[in-house]
């Protein structure tokens, strides 16, 4: 019964499902994280799923091709990084993905480019959704249900980002540790390296936390948590008496996995009914076009 009133849910105007595609498009990028958690098996299906939307998604008639081939040079370089985000993770010749027999190959030393590239397209189709949203509120069109999904997504969004962040950062601070310990406290060249990367990091971490729009406790305690160990291996802020690097990283995800905990299944409920409504959209417009096409012959 649960199904069938998700099946039958449909937006009552246009941009709804517009608004639907985007954030479709996005959840693939997000899930791309999934690539950083180090794991004994990948889901092929998964992958193949993943590939296909990010892939083919921009060069077919798509809500999203459409608004960025409309929107001069800013949208071209978009659709273009887009382009190039697919080919370089999913692509036939990435050097980061490789499909193995039933599993996922993973090269976990390019984490770093996965996060930086996540977080900065995701934004940027993130500020797309934004502009949309102000304008059917403007115009009076929102829907509750859209409403509620884009909020549940962004938070749900930020936590799996800021996870990932965590955990590449502490495994890059953990060696930083030992490339310093090992040279006697002595800067060098793969410290350096090492350095630039939690740079890079914290950088990624500050942008999609100026970009964030939501108001909800367990985002500001993730972020905030976060924010503390970063700065504390930055020796902005001293470690509490009686802890160490992992309790402070540790108690960061942790914050990060409560937050993901209550927006998961949540996100999970309010997309599954959105996308539905999207699919029968463009499958009735299909069917349109197909008896105007016989009409016309006729």
């Amino acid at each position: 019964m649960a199904e069938e009133q998700q099946t039958q849910f449909r937006f009552k105007n246009g941009m709804s499902n517009v608004v639907t595609s985007f954030i479709y498009y996005n959840s693939l990028i997000r899930d791309t994280l999934e690539y950083c958690i180090k794991k004994d098996k990948y889901d092929v299906n998964a992958y193949n799923y993943r590939k296909n939307g990010i892939m083919n998604e921009i060069k077919i008639d798509s809500a999203l091709h459409n608004f960025l081939a409309n929107n001069g040079e800013n949208g071209q370089k978009l659709l273009d990084r887009l382009n190039d985000f697919g080919e370089q993770i999913y692509g036939e010749d990435s050097t980061i993905l490789k499909v193995d027999g039933d599993t996922v190959r993973v090269d976990h030393a390019q984490h770093m480019t996965i996060i930086e590239q996540v977080t900065t397209l995701h934004e940027e189709i993130g500020s797309i959704i934004k502009l949309h949203m102000n304008h059917m509120l403007k115009e009076g069109l929102m829907e509750k249900e859209l409403e509620e999904l884009v909020a549940v997504d962004e938070a749900y969004y930020r936590g799996v980002l800021m996870l990932n962040i965590t955990n590449e950062f502490e495994a890059q601070f953990e060696e930083f540790q030992k490339v310093m310990r090992e040279n006697e406290g002595k800067q060098s060249a793969a410290s350096n390296f090492i350095t630039q990367d939690l740079s890079k990091l914290a950088g990624l971490y500050n942008f999609q936390k100026q970009q964030a729009s939501i108001r909800n406790d367990l985002f500001t305690d993730a972020s905030d948590k976060l924010n503390n160990v970063i700065e504390m291996s930055q020796g902005k802020r001293n470690v509490p008496q009686g802890k160490k690097f992992p309790d402070e990283f540790q108690e960061a995800r942790d914050a990060c996995f409560k937050l993901i905990a209550a927006t998961e299944n949540v996100w999970r409920e309010k997309f599954v009914p959105a996308v539905n409504s999207l699919v029968a959209s463009v499958n009735e417009k299909k069917s349109n076009a197909q008896t105007n096409n016989g009409g016309n012959e006729a």
